[in-house]
């Protein structure tokens, strides 16, 4: 496995942007000098068209005519330059385009004005004459050395834009891919199971978003294998106890130290009991969070399920002294659910108020419509619970004071949530400490049943 991939991602771009920077100098290489030339003869063209304008209107201006006028020779026009003699002669020309005078050149005696675009020769705001200029050879001396003096000039440029462009692109992309090794490394430290370690984040741009992402997925893969460790610590707690409690009493019942007397025999069974919950709460859960768990809805009026949960829980609640009450109001719509999941759900906030709420305390459960909802509630004069447990209640395992849970594994508060979510709802839990506290568990009013729900048997 390559360790440095950044350093050959570096070197990639350094060739690519290096190529891509020599193949338009190239272009430039190429089309440059044509460019240059061209403009050059016009510019050579047009200063030999003046200086032989001024000469010719010298000579008429001191002759007052054309007649004996002789163009002069480039040697005598241009000192000490080795320009070659035009391809086509320079022309004098009268009005009505008969040829004055002309250079080296076979000429006719008659030119067209219109089709030659001849320059007026003016003296004293009249035109004297026209003047038509010649064509210069190429590859003249002049225009050899200017396109030498242009490649040598292309070539130095070419080189210190390719230096340029290399260190640039070092120095840019050394942070960038930096970060971007840094990000590799700790991906593979992390994989390989080592502590969790945050990059180190620089600058606000993509690489540093990214590795802010990166540091949140790590943190939250951290925190979830925390997760998990603990509920496998909880898991083997709470199933550790009981279990233990039960091979205690059988053991000593078949070695025959004590006696299987009713009592001892209803303990094991309660040991058993919770953890035939526990073992079934977790199954729930384990399907719930697989996507895997169906909800067998019916169209029922929310009082008939309320008064469902209130009768399972009306002795237990007289057995502890606590006043347990029912309030629906009337002419409520008849909503679709689940009923063993939401008497499920149900149950589990009434168990924790019953749990929670002392001797001549008070437990209401109560349904009440909201615009496009409805929302059960159940509401006691209970302990509370503290401000700093209560973000943490609906964590698996979290048990607010354990010494009072019940005999509760510390799920049932996640299985309400996975219900409530599973109808498309949601459960919420206000409390104040030492006031009570109010479960709200709030469905959304619809027709009919959801694609997906299914009618399979539901484990219990």
């Amino acid at each position: 496995m390559n360790l440095h991939p950044a350093r050959s991602l570096q070197t990639r771009l350094v060739l690519v942007l290096a190529g891509a920077s020599l193949l338009s100098h190239l272009l430039f290489a190429v089309l440059t000098p044509t460019i240059s030339l061209r403009f050059y003869r016009q510019e050579l063209v047009q200063q030999r068209t003046e200086r032989t304008a001024n000469l010719a209107l010298t000579y008429y201006r001191r002759t007052g005519s054309w007649q004996g006028f002789v163009f002069p020779s480039p040697a005598r026009a241009e000192v000490g330059s080795q320009v070659s003699p035009p391809a086509q002669p320079p022309l004098l020309l009268d009005g009505q385009g008969k040829v004055l005078a002309h250079g080296p050149g076979r000429v006719s005696t008659h030119v067209d004005l219109a089709a030659v675009h001849p320059r007026p020769l003016l003296l004293a705001g009249q035109t004297v004459g026209y003047l038509v200029p010649g064509t210069p050879l190429p590859s003249a001396p002049e225009e050899q050395a200017l396109i030498s003096a242009m490649n040598r000039s292309i070539l130095l440029a070419a080189v210190s834009r390719l230096l340029t462009v290399v260190v640039l692109i070092a120095l840019l992309t050394r942070g960038v891919l930096g970060s971007l090794e840094r990000l590799t490394l700790a991906a593979r430290q992390f994989t390989l199971g080592q502590p969790y370690k945050p990059v180190p984040v620089r600058g606000q741009d993509e690489v540093a978003v990214l590795a802010q992402t990166f540091n949140a997925m790590q943190a939250e893969i951290a925190r979830a294998d925390a997760g998990r460790r603990r509920m496998l610590e909880d898991v083997a707690h709470d199933l550790g106890t009981p279990l233990t409690i039960a091979y205690g009493y059988v053991q000593a019942m078949v070695s025959g130290r004590l006696p299987p007397t009713p009592e001892r025999l209803a303990t094991v069974q309660d040991e058993l009991n919770l953890m035939r919950n526990l073992v079934e709460d977790l199954r729930f859960l384990s399907l719930a969070d697989a996507g895997e768990l169906r909800l067998s809805r019916e169209v029922l009026p929310p009082g008939e399920v309320l008064d469902t949960v209130f009768r399972a829980f009306a002795q237990r609640a007289d057995r502890q002294g606590v006043t347990l009450t029912l309030a629906v109001e009337p002419g409520l719509p008849a909503i679709s659910l689940d009923p063993t999941r939401m008497r499920q759900a149900l149950g589990n906030l009434v168990s924790n108020a019953l749990n929670h709420t002392a001797r001549d305390g008070q437990v209401e459960l109560s349904a009440r419509a909201l615009p496009g909802a409805l929302e059960f509630q159940v509401r006691d004069t209970g302990s509370g619970i503290p401000a700093d447990d209560l973000p943490h209640v609906f964590d698996r395992f979290y048990r607010v004071a354990p010494e009072r849970g019940g005999g509760r594994t510390g799920l049932g508060l996640s299985i309400t949530r996975s219900i409530a979510e599973l109808h498309g709802g949601a459960v919420t839990l206000d409390s104040t400490e030492g006031v009570g506290t109010q479960a709200t568990l709030r469905l959304g009013l619809r027709e009919g049943p959801r694609p997906g729900d299914a009618h399979a048997p539901v484990p219990s």
